[in-house]
Order: structure tokens, then C-alpha cells, then sequence
């Protein structure tokens, strides 16, 4: 008899109001911005991913408002500049945009389009919340720049429906927003993951997401970081250190088997980054596989120290068959420096165990990590050269460490720059990189960058492979 734990209710949402009356139609925009014109090379693809924050949110509150418009607009797929028709054919009440590093000039060049069309603009997200002074005293009201009326931390749904709804702004949990000359943070609120409606991929025109042959869709089986939640955490990660939020494993299995049946899916991919934060849940996502005969296959995310016999079985039994492995370096020191509790030896057993299971690895590196020398670098190029050549390794990732506002890196930075950074929303991240690795890498800059550039040259070699 199949017996799923009943434990994965952790957080409630308190007092929702049933479906909102509205007199007229609310118009609202939730938009992906656009990659800015420096990162468009070197972002990987979105096929197969529409921005589920924006589905989450949108099927959210078309389900508690009565008279509502929704349109998500995916700039990945069109310039910024043609926002101007959208604003003057939408006219929106609202615009919800969630900003990255590498989109964020972008997400102020629509907000300002939008606050001239007479929206009021909001963001969310993790580089919203962790630069939320900057971004609100350089383009909150009162200001010249005035186009972004407030900030949402951590989950969104209900802490925006009642934004849109009326509610004062000193009674919305997660808001951030400025109340005269003052910037004020409001009590967080964590949502109960499985009180939230599966998102309706219709609000997006799907089929654009999808290439022949293999039709990708992602998903969400979970929120958090189980090592950041205990009080650890890798050095360039911006993730706030709340519990490990869990979906009820036979929820999850029913809008995986719904969306496979509804659009042909082949593969779908978990959005989360570590698919073995609670182990005991993976065993119960296991068993609730067992019903299913034509299972698609999955590709998920894990830490090298995750993989043993056991999860492998779970692997092969729930058809896992790509899994992105976080390596980040083929240095010890160098790991540890990262915040990463791994060793050299759990890695390579690891991909030993995946390979012997067929099981496909996508690897990924980062190179940067404090204290970074010419000879730490070789080591793990040593290891991109020799993981190119397994057979089992269809893809390596490699980047430069980026200090993520948020993240302790962000932090040493900061306090290594001065004032160079401090008070700015708008970050010339090129330069950023560069300042890191002359500040805390041991390596001449130059000297650095050939490094990474042999590093991809050699990760590459799986694709000529």
C-alpha cells in the first residue's frame, strides 16, 4: 500500500479573502525582462522554460480576482523597446517584473515605460530583495528617477494580490515600500507551497517554448537549500537561509502526468537546485512513481555528496536520466573556500556511480573562489579535460564567480571597494568580476581570464563530442 507522508503543510497563508469584486477590469503585466545587451551571449537557453514565477502568479490571481486581465510578456523573445506598444495597447493598473543581474538595466528601461503609461510598477525576486535600499532611493517615489513603486520579498502570490487589491501597504506581509522618507520592511511570510494552484501554462503561448523532438517543460518540487537552511551556504549563493519548503510528492506527480498528457512532454525539469534536500521526501516522490507506467524522463538537480546507492535508485526508478551536477571546482582548497563541504573523492564516486547507471551529467564550475591560484585552476581544469571525455557527460558549464548581491561575496566585496558600489542599483558587472578576482584571487587578472577562456575551450569538447 503506497504511504506518502503528511507532513509537507509547513507554512499557511492566513486570511486570504475569497474571490476579490472588482467595479472594472484590472489590467496587469507580469514581465521577464529582457537579458541585457552585454550577458545575450552567454546566457544559456529558455527553450522549454516559461518564467514560472510569472505562471505561479498569474494563475494565482486570475483565481482571486473576479475582473482581471493577465498578460506575461517574455522579453526573452522580443527587444525591450516594443514594451511602448504593449504599454499604450494594455494600459495596465499594474506591471510585476522579476529582475536578475544580468536583466536588470532592462527592467529599468520597462519600468520607466510603464510608469509613463500610469502603471505602478513592482519587483520581486532575489537581486530586488537584496539591493532593496539602492533600488527604492534611486528610483522610488520622491525620486527623479521615480519608476518602481515597491518591492516584494520571497513569495509573491498573496503579498501582490493584496497589493493590487487595496490593502495598505503597512498590512502586506513581504513588502517592501517607502513611507515618506523612510524604507520599510514588512514581517515575512513563507506560503505553504501546496496551497498555491498549479500554474496554467496557457497564460503563455507554450509552444514557442518548445523545440521538436524533445518538448522541455520545467516545474517545482520544492523551494530552498537544505546546506544554506542549516546555517552553511556556498560564498557566491544570495538564497535567504529559510526551512527547505516541500510539495506533496503525489501533488507534483499529478501536474507532471497532467502536463505530459496535455502537451506531449518528453522531459521535464525540476527548478529547484538540489532534488535531495530531504531525502525522506525523495523516497516519498519514489513511491508515488509507482502508479505511473509511462513515466517521462526527468532531469534534475544534485549535490555530488547526494549521490549514493540509494538515490541512484530513486534516480532510475522515477526515470532521472540527465542530473546537473554541482561540482564548482576540481580544487579541494579551493571548496572549501567556496563554502562547499564536498571532496574530491565523494565527486568522483559520485560520477563513478552515474556513469555505471547510464545516467547522463551535466557538470558545472566555478572559477574565482577566494584565494584562487594558477595551480587550483589547473586542477579542475585537469578535471573539465578529463569529465569532456566521459561518455556519460553530455554538457560543463563553467563561469566566473559573480558576487551576487546577497551573498557573502557580495558582502567581502563591499567591504573591500568602499564607497565604489555602495548606494548603486546599477552595476557594471564585467567590472565587478574584474575587481573580485584582483581583490581575493591570487592569479594576475590576465593571467585569470586566459584560465577561463582554456576552461570553456575544453568544456566545449563535449558538444564536438
Amino acid at each position: 500500500m503506497l504511504e506518502i507522508r503528511k507532513n509537507y503543510i509547513i507554512y499557511k497563508i492566513n486570511s486570504l479573502k475569497v474571490k476579490k469584486e472588482v467595479e472594472s477590469m484590472l489590467k496587469l503585466i507580469l514581465l521577464e525582462p529582457e537579458v541585457d545587451t552585454e550577458y545575450k551571449l552567454s546566457v544559456p537557453s529558455y527553450q522549454g522554460k516559461p518564467s514560472l514565477w510569472a505562471l505561479y502568479l498569474g494563475t494565482f490571481l486570475r483565481e482571486k480576482i473576479s475582473k482581471v486581465e493577465i498578460t506575461i510578456l517574455d522579453c526573452r523573445f522580443f527587444s525591450t523597446d516594443k514594451l511602448r506598444k504593449w504599454a499604450k495597447k494594455i494600459k495596465p493598473d499594474f506591471v510585476g517584473i522579476s529582475p536578475k543581474y544580468i536583466s536588470y538595466k532592462n527592467t529599468i528601461a520597462a519600468a520607466r515605460i510603464f510608469k509613463k503609461s500610469g502603471a505602478k510598477v513592482v519587483l520581486g525576486g532575489f537581486y530586488a530583495t537584496a539591493l532593496k535600499k539602492e533600488i527604492l532611493e534611486n528610483r522610488g517615489p520622491g525620486f527623479e528617477d521615480y519608476c518602481i513603486d515597491a518591492i516584494i520579498k520571497e513569495d509573491g502570490e498573496k503579498a501582490f494580490y493584496e497589493y493590487v487589491s487595496g490593502v495598505p501597504p503597512a498590512k502586506i506581509n513581504n513588502l517592501i515600500w517607502r513611507d515618506g522618507k523612510e524604507i520599510r520592511e514588512n514581517r515575512t511570510e513563507l506560503l505553504n507551497l501546496d496551497s498555491l494552484p498549479i500554474p496554467d501554462r496557457e497564460l503563455v503561448d507554450i509552444d514557442k517554448y518548445f523545440i521538436p523532438k524533445r518538448k522541455t517543460l520545467t516545474f517545482l518540487s520544492q523551494k530552498g537549500c537544505s546546506w544554506r537552511a542549516n546555517g552553511g551556504g556556498c560564498v557566491f549563493c544570495s538564497y535567504p537561509p529559510n526551512r527547505v519548503r516541500l510539495r506533496n510528492p503525489l501533488r507534483v506527480w499529478e501536474e507532471i502526468m497532467f502536463l505530459k498528457k496535455k502537451y506531449d512532454i518528453d522531459v521535464f525539469m525540476d527548478a529547484n537546485d538540489n532534488f535531495f534536500n530531504d531525502l525522506a521526501w525523495a523516497k516519498d516522490f519514489r513511491k508515488a512513481a509507482l502508479k505511473y507506467d509511462d513515466k517521462p524522463l526527468f532531469e534534475i538537480f544534485a549535490k555530488p555528496n547526494d549521490i549514493n546507492k540509494a538515490t541512484v535508485n530513486i534516480l532510475k526508478e522515477i526515470n532521472a536520466g540527465i542530473v546537473h551536477l554541482g561540482i564548482e571546482s576540481g580544487s579541494q582548497r579551493s571548496l572549501f573556500r567556496l563554502g562547499i563541504k564536498v571532496e574530491q573523492k565523494s565527486i568522483g564516486e559520485a560520477i563513478e556511480r552515474l556513469s555505471a547507471n547510464h545516467v547522463k551529467m551535466i557538470f558545472s564550475f566555478v572559477l574565482g573562489a577566494p584565494g584562487e591560484d594558477e595551480r587550483t585552476i589547473d586542477e579542475t581544469l585537469k578535471l573539465i579535460k578529463k569529465g569532456a571525455a566521459m561518455p556519460f557527460v553530455v554538457d560543463i558549464h563553467v563561469s566566473r564567480l559573480h558576487p551576487y548581491p546577497g551573498s557573502p561575496a557580495w558582502k567581502m566585496l563591499i567591504g573591500e571597494t568602499g564607497i565604489k558600489y555602495k548606494g548603486k542599483d546599477i552595476i557594471e558587472w564585467r567590472e565587478v568580476m574584474t575587481d573580485w578576482s584582483k581583490l581575493f584571487c591570487d592569479i594576475s587578472p590576465k593571467l585569470f581570464s586566459e584560465k577561463v577562456a582554456e576552461a570553456k575551450r575544453l568544456s566545449r569538447q563535449t558538444k564536438i563530442r
